[in-house]
């Protein structure tokens, strides 16, 4: 209802006597401002779904406990000692580059180099898998 006021309200505002009627036009106002606020609340609706915690994790790239050996056991085979390490400390000890180079006595450049290799090969892995 309150949309529909706010419709005919713009339609007295901007409303001009000599393109024609006031009624035709404030029932082309209403109805474009419901129609408009319709869509609207139905895409905002559409793109903000409550979900629970967690329930997309594997969309991102998370890891689940229960699929880390199997995970595990199908990409490292792939990648060489280094990127391994990455790809165990990163994706299941959840440890950032700093973290991981001093745990392995390397520099932190040394460890992106690690992920930047290691990336290259899993999104190569993808499309054969």
């Amino acid at each position: 209802m309150q949309i529909g006021y706010i419709g005919l309200w713009k339609a007295y505002e901007t409303h001009d006597a000599a393109r024609g009627p006031f009624p035709a036009y404030a029932k082309l106002c209403v109805k474009h401002e419901m129609l408009t606020h319709l869509t609207k609340e139905s895409t905002y609706t559409n793109r903000h779904q409550p979900t629970e915690f967690g329930e997309h994790d594997d969309d991102f790239g998370h890891v689940d406990e229960k699929n880390d050996d199997e995970w595990l056991q199908q990409i490292l085979p792939h990648l060489s000692e280094k990127e391994s390490i990455w790809v165990v400390e990163h994706s299941v000890n959840d440890l950032p580059p700093r973290m991981i180079a001093e745990k392995h006595k390397v520099t932190v450049d040394a460890v992106k180099d690690w992920r930047k290799r290691a990336l290259k090969k899993l999104r190569a892995l993808t499309f054969e898998l």
